[in-house]
């Protein structure tokens, strides 16, 4: 086995994707530095095994499929075994694999066409073209063939020009003078941003329109050939003489005729702060922009703010004059990782310039997210090498980051600081539908295209069609056809590996809905695993929420694609013929998962959302905030293409269904409809009745802490060895358990930012706790505990019943100093104890509260009428589940390592007994030498 450090040094394993050959060169490389390093005096069977250990598990399957003119081992006639094979036949064997027959002149022609890129350095171009080179064995001509390239490709004419003047040029010498011109250029530069530093607006040189039909070109030349070299006093640029133009323009700032703004001498005598001027090729320069309000309120650096972007915070420049957004390199490189650059940065055709016509370079530009506050956009910046980041005109408006107000239609109206009023308030469901047209109309598309992705050892199962009834074949044709037509579905008529059975469903509606059965293909996908939020989650967010609207997505899954690849995996029977989706059907096993995942990105940063799969509900603490949520959510259904179901969704609601509970001003209830149903539950006749009926209880418990221990005699009922007998004692549990639920109680939302306080109790048989807030319940919870846990004593029921509170809602109380009621004294001295003085069951159970700051308080039992009943009233689980104690110790026991209570005596007795056990030996040493690749290789005495 290999140490530590050997594991350490050791190539990573061959990659057999993407460029292969050259993925092997690099391994080559690494193998041969460490086959001198670390392998010195090794055999070759020793080094051979390294290689194939290195070279990965993919390496390894192709290793079987390789031939070798030597066997790797020989046996001689007294039967030993003699190793063969040496490493540089397997390097030469997988160099074959790696690297098939190239075309000479394909690669050469490669070489041929390969001219500098924009932005692209003199040196970087020249190592693109040795790695060119390397492959098209030009031999001795190698260095004259690649400054020949350089010659013809460079971009700089002018530095073409001066090596063609070169009698006797070689690849240094043509080096020399490219490095020696971009040397100069960039101190050139540099010398001319320094005198333009505080120059910050900026202006597309690139207008093709004239409003006057007049284009003026910065470049102009006088008649003598000598280029001006001064600024121009009225309008700040080098221009010819009689050739201004501001000549006949009225100033913004003086209306005097003339001169531009921007150099109006009246400035001194009247300052004003003005808008940034922007650099039109257009002889209008007239803005219809009166007053100018900053979103920014910071009193040293108002025309600045902070914005997300690509999830980094850079500080950015508000510049209403600017016609476009500029992102500095430096800015560029916080903001996207160095991986993602390449990628990222696009050529650009763009010509910046300043207040005096002087031209910035440009290195190219990008796209990137961008978040202020509840705005989120993507927005194109150029990108250049120095200066300040700026965001134009357009996109400070966009995100609200700048308000144009027009004077006049200000100057008398009066002075109002609340909030902007939302455009749907006073608008009834129907006038919304209508604004919002767009979102109710067919089918959207919210994604690009998914690809399902399959195990690869996963053998394709093809089904038969299944027959149809007959009353059904007419309407099932007519629905494929409007699938069809709705793109939905495509006709396949080539072979295709996987067939599905094709599932009809009636709806409440009446109409079918064509789903597949892919029990075969879940069993082959591989699935991404993104976590769906709980009730629990949701409602601890709804904080003070008063009104609330709901929406659905219509037909959810479909406005997810399919690439085509994925997309015949869906490929189902039907008796007219072979069909696959071309979005993601019902049924597959990852559906919800990527669905919830594609919606929860897009609606996330939206305030007063909450989503799950494709419910999304809008909340908000008044009427105002309610309507301007759901207008942010309605804007971002509109600007993703999702379509919602109109017969689903309901708007400003003070009661609202969701996920199975009602959510209201005062807190959430249980659903009427669960309620009814177990109020009108007829009478069991077996024991799938009663489990039946109490999973039904068991889901609402949480709303009713007065449930009686009346539900005992119907738990007793499902016992494995008890016969089904209903008796008078059944009858009055089941007709005082539907009693008990005629008023359920109403549990308010959870506020974060509010004190904690749980109230714990133990019974006989049950356990008991309450979440509470401002004295007010916000959760219930109780349970039954099983035959090991009644024969506890009472203090070490009492302190199971705080672990199982803050078990229970671990999400409402860890990270914060919450306040445990307790009606048991004996407590508060137990949790004050160190834990090697506790008993053995109350240390396990002590070691799993200390990832929590409680502070115990007693209580006495007249006032813990919330708790002692739930501890009474413990929900009717089916089969008391197993209390999870270890649970808790597993995830934070790493915390307490160096503050255990273990005595020195016990904690060297274990020290002793690892040093002297064998087993533990052979751990230890697995340890430090390094765990194999494989299971198979770990030795047996050491395996889980």
């Amino acid at each position: 086995m290999a140490s530590g450090n050997l594991q350490w040094a050791a190539p990573k394993p061959l990659k057999l994707d993407g460029n292969v050959s050259e993925n092997f060169r690099k391994f080559e490389e690494h193998w041969t530095l460490f086959e001198k390093t670390e392998l010195k005096g090794r055999s070759e069977e020793e080094r051979c095994s390294y290689f194939l250990l290195c070279i990965g598990e993919k390496g390894r399957e192709v290793h079987k499929t390789l031939t070798f003119a030597t066997p790797e081992t020989e046996t001689n006639q007294e039967g030993a075994t003699t190793w063969k094979r040496t490493t540089n036949e397997l390097k030469s064997a997988f160099k074959t694999y790696c690297n098939p027959r190239k075309n000479i002149t394909f690669e050469r022609h490669k070489f041929n066409i390969r001219n500098q890129e924009e932005n692209e350095s003199i040196d970087q171009y020249v190592t693109v073209l040795r790695t060119l080179a390397a492959t098209c064995e030009f031999e001795t001509l190698h260095d004259g063939l690649i400054r020949d390239r350089i010659v013809c490709g460079i971009r700089n004419q002018s530095i073409k020009e001066r090596l063609l003047r070169e009698s006797e040029l070689t690849l240094q010498k043509t080096l020399d003078i490219c490095r020696a011109s971009e040397v100069s250029r960039k101190q050139v530069k540099s010398l001319n941003d320094q005198s333009s530093a505080n120059v910050d607006a900026l202006g597309k040189d690139q207008r093709k329109h004239n409003y006057r039909g007049n284009f003026r070109n910065h470049n102009n030349k006088p008649e003598n050939g000598k280029p001006p070299n001064k600024s121009c006093g009225n309008c700040g640029r080098v221009h010819e003489l009689k050739s201004c133009p501001a000549y006949g323009k009225k100033c913004n700032n003086c209306h005097k005729l003339g001169h531009f703004a921007k150099l109006c001498r009246s400035q001194a005598k009247n300052p004003k702060k003005s808008v940034h001027d922007v650099d039109y090729e257009s002889d209008s320069s007239t803005h219809g922009i009166d007053m100018v309000k900053t979103a920014v309120t910071s009193d040293n650096d108002e025309e600045h703010a902070s914005l997300k972007i690509n999830n980094t915070t850079i500080r950015i420049k508000l510049d209403s004059g600017a016609e476009t957004n500029v992102l500095t390199k430096k800015d560029f490189e916080a903001a996207v990782p160095k991986r993602q650059r390449r990628s990222k940065l696009k050529t650009s055709a763009a010509k910046l310039t300043a207040f005096g016509g002087h031209n910035i370079p440009v290195i190219g530009k990008c796209y990137l997210k961008c978040q202020y506050k509840g705005a989120t956009e993507v927005l194109e910046f150029q990108v250049v090498e120095t200066g300040k980041s700026l965001l134009g005109c357009r996109n400070c408006k966009s995100m609200k980051l700048i308000t144009f107000h027009n004077v006049d239609q200000l100057r008398n109206k009066p002075i109002n600081d609340a909030s902007p009023q939302s455009s749907l308030n006073g608008l009834t469901s129907e006038q919304i539908f209508e604004k919002y047209s767009k979102c109710f109309d067919g089918l959207g598309r919210i994604s690009d295209p998914y690809h399902i992705k399959i195990n690869p050892d996963a053998a394709p199962v093809v089904h038969p069609p299944r027959k149809l009834p007959s009353a059904l074949r007419d309407r099932v044709q007519n629905e494929l056809q409007e699938m069809e037509s709705r793109g939905i579905i495509k006709k396949v008529n080539e072979p295709t590996a996987w067939v599905n059975s094709m599932v009809v469903n009636e709806k409440r509606s009446g109409k079918l809905r064509i789903c597949i059965d892919p029990r075969d293909l879940n069993k082959a996908l591989r699935r991404e695993h993104y976590q769906l939020p709980t009730q629990q989650e949701i409602t601890s967010r709804l904080t003070d929420a008063k009104f609330f609207s709901k929406l659905d997505a219509n037909s959810g899954f479909w406005q997810m694609p399919l690439d085509e690849e994925s997309s015949y995996l869906t490929t189902f029977n039907t008796p007219f013929g072979r069909y696959r989706f071309t979005v993601i059907p019902f049924g597959v096993v990852f559906a919800q998962e990527v669905f919830h995942k594609t919606v929860n990105e897009k609606f996330h940063d939206l305030p007063g959302c909450e989503t799950d799969i494709d419910d999304i509900l809008i909340w908000g603490r008044t009427l105002e905030e309610h309507d301007q949520n759901l207008e942010r959510v309605l804007n971002r259904v509109t600007d993703i293409n999702m379509t919602l179901s109109k017969d689903k969704c309901q708007f400003r609601q003070t009661k609202i269904t969701y996920l199975g509970e009602t959510l209201t001003a005062n807190g959430v209830k249980p659903d009427e409809t669960k309620v009814e149903a177990i109020k009108n539950y007829p009478k069991p006749t077996n024991k799938h009745d009663v489990q039946r009926l109490l999973g039904m209880v068991n889901f609402i418990a949480k709303f009713a802490p007065n449930i009686s221990d009346v539900t005992a005699p119907l738990r007793e009922l499902i016992k494995k060895n008890v016969a089904f007998h209903w008796l008078e004692t059944h009858e009055k549990a089941f007709r005082d358990l539907q009693h008990s639920l005629t008023d359920p109680a109403t549990l308010r939302y959870y506020d974060v930012a509010k004190p904690v306080t749980l109230q714990v109790d133990a019974s006989q048989n049950g356990l008991g706790a309450a979440l509470i807030q401002n004295q007010g319940p916000v959760a219930y919870a109780s349970k039954a505990m099983n035959d090991t846990q009644r024969r506890y004593a009472q203090i070490e029921k009492e302190l199971l019943a705080v672990v199982f509170a803050c078990k229970r809602f671990h999400q409402y109380v860890y990270g914060k100093t919450i306040t445990v009621e307790s009606d048991h004294k004996p407590l508060e001295a137990i949790l004050k104890k160190p834990l090697s003085q506790a008993p053995s069951r109350l240390q396990k159970m002590l070691m799993q509260l200390q990832a929590y700051d409680i502070n115990l308080v007693y209580k006495k039992g007249s006032e813990m009428y919330i708790a002692d009943a739930l501890s009474r009233a413990f929900p009717p689980e089916i089969i008391p589940e197993q209390f999870e104690e270890d649970i808790a110790s597993e995830r934070f026991i790493h915390l307490m390592s160096s503050e255990s209570y273990v005595t020195n005596r016990k904690l060297q007795a274990i020290k002793d007994e690892i040093h002297t056990n064998e087993t533990m030996q052979l751990l230890v040493k697995q340890i430090q030498d390094g765990w194999p690749d494989h299971k198979i290789l770990v030795p047996s005495e050491v395996q889980p």
